[in-house]
């Protein structure tokens, strides 16, 4: 069974816009796209991230801890998206920086365009959560 099928509409409703808030609110998933990306688009491993940074990231209401070995490991029960990286140390490897930043970009688009069906300035205008929970099935 789906997490969706075990959810009521307004639980639906309230981890969406949760969802919405983890994405738009200061220090957010886009500040991190951003501020990733924009270091002249050099994923080259000139630049890495601190742990601390990931761990503020993930909203725990919407992002599950997965059994785990030396990685940390979570997945979005929105969109099933998981991500995926060691936390040994102070500082992420610059080429995992790379994968999640590419797998938050699926995250987004994903969430964006199947569940809050934006078709032009994604996440500048809150999306009507009803209308995403009766998507999200």
């Amino acid at each position: 069974m789906s997490v969706a099928a075990s959810l009521t509409i307004k639980q639906r409703q309230d981890l969406l816009r949760e969802a919405y808030h983890e994405v738009t609110r200061n220090n957010g998933l886009r500040d991190f796209i951003l501020e990733v990306r924009t270091r002249n688009n050099d994923l080259s491993g000139k630049y890495s991230v601190k742990q601390a940074r990931l761990a503020t990231l993930f909203s725990n209401v919407i992002w599950r801890e997965m059994p785990k070995g030396g990685h940390r490991k979570i997945k979005n029960v929105i969109t099933g998206v998981v991500i995926e990286y060691s936390n040994h140390q102070k500082k992420i490897d610059p080429g995992a920086v790379e994968t999640i930043l590419e797998t938050l970009q699926r995250h987004l688009n994903m969430l964006g365009n199947k569940f809050f069906t934006y078709h032009q300035n994604n996440f500048k205008d809150e999306p009507d959560y009803l209308k995403a929970a009766y998507l999200w099935a």
